[in-house]
């Protein structure tokens, strides 16, 4: 496969976007805190492959800032309507990346999905090149 732009949006509709990745590069789950309970199934892009298509005064926008740091790692943003998280940005050192929970992609197909490589990822150790040791609940 190669890349392809995919459409997405939110439970009311309200907050569209489009992300262009290549499926066959795989998607992910991680084991911190705010992907746990999101239960955060997730695509990484570069900065150019996402688009917010409505007007960002929709969502609500989320900054975490891990203990030990001075500034938000992480900016995760949400419909102000339904509450469905969309997106996050964020940078770890490498450049601002997007990430996109896969199950708000409006014409991605379930069966490439569930075919596509999974990577786990143990965020909540900041070892993301690790499989986390319990990946039941991912």
């Amino acid at each position: 496969m190669t890349m392809k732009t995919y459409h997405g949006s939110c439970h009311c509709g309200d907050c569209r976007f489009t992300a262009a990745f290549d499926l066959d590069k795989g998607t992910g789950k991680c084991n911190c805190t705010i992907c746990v309970k999101q239960r955060m199934w997730h695509v990484i892009l570069k900065e150019g492959d996402f688009a917010l298509l409505s007007d960002p005064g929709l969502l609500s926008e989320y900054t975490w800032i891990a203990r030990g740091q001075s500034a938000p790692r992480f900016h995760y943003f949400f419909c102000k309507r339904c509450g469905n998280g969309i997106y996050a940005w964020g940078d770890l050192g490498r450049g601002k990346f997007y990430g996109i929970h896969v199950l708000t992609l409006d014409d991605l197909d379930p069966d490439e999905l569930a075919a596509a490589p999974l990577k786990y990822e143990d965020g909540l150790h900041d070892r993301w090149d690790r499989i986390p040791d319990d990946i039941r609940l991912l």
